[in-house]
């Protein structure tokens, strides 16, 4: 078993330049906290080679920021902790060049979307002792508005789980995040966390992707509330059977409509620049466990096929216009 030494100026690494990979490596950074953001080239990350990042507050208020960018998995060798902020499709083939690269006592902690990241993570990285590998979730909310750029879109927490092997890293990585302007928090229930993620996810990703609205439509509407409620409950039920226990999803689900009215969940998002989403890890899984406990989900399996749809149908336009 490795024993986590916190030794002073050991990096954070982030896996993942997207919204969320980008705000938490821009605020560590911010904050002075060595922090390296592995990431594939891109515009936004040739943008951030350039200039820095720069970040934006939910005030308003901008910094520009240096940030370390790594294309190859060469300085994972030095990392203290791993955040994996890729799409959870991606994971796997994101882990196997880093893998091999890591400190046998560094954190590998998933911040993803939906179920399934940790058993991912443990299957792509073998050498990593199985409690150094954790689950977390966070409320954070961002999006990259041009290259270059990350609006920190809300305020929130983060929330990571631990063993007992794993508490002084965990309590380390939520030090640094906390200075950082991102309140983190050790929690060894974080199946419940992860279970109300997972249902709120589920009852406003799909409908607001399929409706293309932002997330406030979903407490003003009463159409698609009705839908978005009906999911949340269904991936409750699917929890507690699942022995999480998620809360009160209907208020949860409304809180968090109302507190990112302006925001455009992920899945929209995926889906109007033609990429693929999530909808495999949120309703996929829904759906899937539901069947274990011989449960219906009949809506979650329905918004999970109709995304499916839609997203095929996109990334299909996008390829046919490029041979065009």
């Amino acid at each position: 078993m490795a024993t986590f030494h916190a030794t002073p100026n050991r990096p954070v690494g982030v896996l993942g330049a997207g919204a969320m990979g980008s705000l938490i490596a821009a605020s560590l950074a911010a904050a002075g906290e060595p922090v390296v953001l592995f990431a594939r080239e891109s515009p936004h990350v040739a943008a951030i080679v350039r200039s820095g990042i720069l970040l934006v507050e939910p005030d308003g208020h901008c910094r520009r920021v240096a940030l370390s960018i790594a294309t190859d998995p060469d300085p994972a060798r030095d990392i203290r902790a791993l955040i994996v902020l890729v799409k959870t499709w991606a994971t796997s083939d994101a882990l196997s060049a880093l893998a091999p690269m890591l400190p046998p006592d560094a954190l590998v902690v998933t911040l993803q979307n939906g179920l399934g990241n940790r058993e991912t993570m443990l299957a792509a990285c073998p050498r990593q002792d199985p409690a150094l590998i954790v689950s977390g979730v966070t409320s954070e909310a961002a999006l990259i508005p041009d290259a270059g750029t990350v609006l920190h879109t809300g305020h929130g927490s983060t929330s990571i789980g631990f063993e007992s092997a794993s508490r002084a890293a965990v309590q380390s990585l939520c030090a640094s995040l906390g200075a950082a302007g991102l309140p983190s928090t050790p929690d060894p229930a974080i199946r419940n966390a992860v279970w109300r993620k997972l249902a709120i996810n589920a009852a406003i990703n799909g409908v607001t992707a399929l409706a293309g609205v932002e997330n406030g439509r979903i407490a003003t509407d009463a159409q698609l509330r009705g839908i978005a409620l009906r999911a949340g409950q269904e991936a409750a039920s699917v929890a507690r059977s699942e022995r999480a226990e998620p809360g009160d999803i209907e208020r949860g689900i409304l809180d968090v409509a109302r507190s990112t009215a302006r925001n455009r969940s992920s899945m929209l998002r995926d889906i109007e620049e033609g990429r693929r989403t999530e909808w495999a890890s949120i309703y996929g899984e829904i759906v899937r466990l539901a069947g274990v406990h011989n449960l219906d989900a009949p809506v979650c399996e329905t918004l999970g096929a109709l995304v499916s749809a839609r997203e095929r149908a996109v990334i299909a336009t996008d390829i046919s216009e490029e041979l065009a």
